[in-house]
């Protein structure tokens, strides 16, 4: 699997198939699918953005504390949807599996391997309350960072306070709020 190159495009595109495996499977008619926009139109108008991330590290932080990294509103653009889905792959190796498996249409192995990633839900109210990042990066407004624990993201706070806003903190400390909250969705009318 490693002679195999993984662009960002495969990342977003495998994202974007897996999160709306997830929504068919639980009820949702999706109306439209963009990969290249990485977003999805649900029959009933809720317009949902698909984020993706390798679990990382880009030099902001120590070398050993890694984290999943979501630009989530662009520099001089408005939020134009109604839903957040941030996807979190832990390897690129279960990445290229997710792929097989979209590909070859293998739904309880797709099932099986959709165990082992991340998928964090925010409203849009959410995502606004997200400060404006301090990341030396013009086109990003509104970035994301999650960590795997709550000692690494201790550890980042301290070491690189002014990059991690009280929402981030707060994002973190109750992942479990957002975890696969697909009931959001279904509280929402459009």
């Amino acid at each position: 699997m490693s002679e195999r190159k993984l662009l960002s495009k495969d990342i977003s595109r495998v994202a974007v198939e897996i999160v709306c495996f997830k929504l068919e499977e639980r009820g949702f008619k999706i109306r439209r699918k963009e990969l290249k926009n990485a977003m999805a139109e649900l029959e009933n108008g809720i317009r949902v953005k698909i984020r993706a991330s390798r679990l990382k590290n880009e030099g902001f932080y120590p070398r050993d504390i890694l984290y999943y990294g979501w630009t989530v509103q662009k520099a001089n653009r408005e939020i134009d949807y109604d839903i957040l889905v941030c996807v979190g792959f832990p390897n690129d190796e279960i990445i290229w599996k997710i792929n097989d498996a979209i590909e070859s249409e293998k739904t309880s192995e797709l099932k099986e391997l959709a165990k082992d990633i991340k998928i964090y839900i925010f409203k849009r109210e959410e995502v606004e309350a997200i400060e404006d990042t301090n990341l030396p990066f013009k086109l990003v407004k509104k970035k994301l960072h999650i960590f795997p624990t709550i000692k690494e993201l201790e550890r980042a706070s301290e070491e690189r306070p002014h990059l991690i806003c009280e929402k981030e903190k707060q994002i973190n400390i109750e992942k479990e709020k957002y975890e696969e909250q697909w009931n959001a969705l279904k509280r929402m009318r459009m």
